[in-house]
């Protein structure tokens, strides 16, 4: 099957599930539990010992970023992108890209048109699209809500939840907008807006409109 090719891809990592070597608009954000929070440096007398051991293990491992030969990610077969509802007239919709440009657009609410559309992308946008999401693409399955972030949760926001899939399996991250997950915002520009990258103006609508797509009462 064929992949889609985002273009430049991330620069050499020592270990790609942590990205100590990624450029910050590159950095990926998933977090292995030994660099999970500040509960990795024990309290009380062990922890200058601690401390000791990681400054040397991090300047090696810096060091070596340099001379680490690029490693490249799997281009996905196809990536699926879905905003959901807030409170308040938030788009809701789905999209499907193929890695030939073709793809489907399945609108809810809040979006100019409903049900099932088809779509297609030229190669600039597809490159577009992809290297706007690829620095939040995980390792493996990523959630961030609730339950799982590392400052205090808004109420009232929505989610996006993008899956690449390709050959070697499925790579998916969910993630409730209320939890401004650090590793996360600061990466620009930012997720929610990624479908602008694609020809779904019409299809998506505008917010001025958001409430006029939607026939009285419901």
């Amino acid at each position: 099957m064929a992949r889609i090719s985002s273009g430049a891809r991330p620069e050499g990592r020592i270990n790609h599930s942590v990205g100590l070597c990624r450029s910050p608009s590159q950095h990926a954000f998933t977090i292995p539990p030994p660099f999970q929070g500040e509960a990795r440096f024990r309290a009380g007398k062990d922890q200058p010992k601690v401390l000791k051991q990681a400054i040397p293990l991090s300047a090696i491992l810096l060091a070596g970023c340099a001379t680490v030969p690029q490693q490249t990610r799997t281009a996905p077969e196809s990536v699926t992108f879905e905003e959901t509802a807030c409170f308040g007239s938030c788009p809701i919709f789905s999209i499907t890209l193929n890695a030939d440009g073709s793809g489907v657009f399945e609108g809810t609410r809040f979006v100019a048109a409903k049900g099932e559309h088809r779509f297609t992308a030229k190669p600039a946008q597809v490159k577009a699209f992809l290297a706007r999401i690829e620095p939040f693409r995980p390792e493996g399955i990523v959630e961030y809500g609730y339950d799982n972030c590392s400052v205090p949760v808004r109420t009232d926001s929505p989610s996006v939840r993008v899956t690449w899939q390709s050959e070697g399996g499925a790579e998916a991250l969910s993630w409730y907008l209320g939890c401004a997950e650090p590793k996360a915002v600061k990466i620009k520009p930012d997720l929610y807006g990624a479908w602008k990258e694609l020809p779904l103006d019409e299809l998506v609508g505008t917010k001025e409109n958001r409430f006029e797509y939607e026939p009285q009462g419901r």
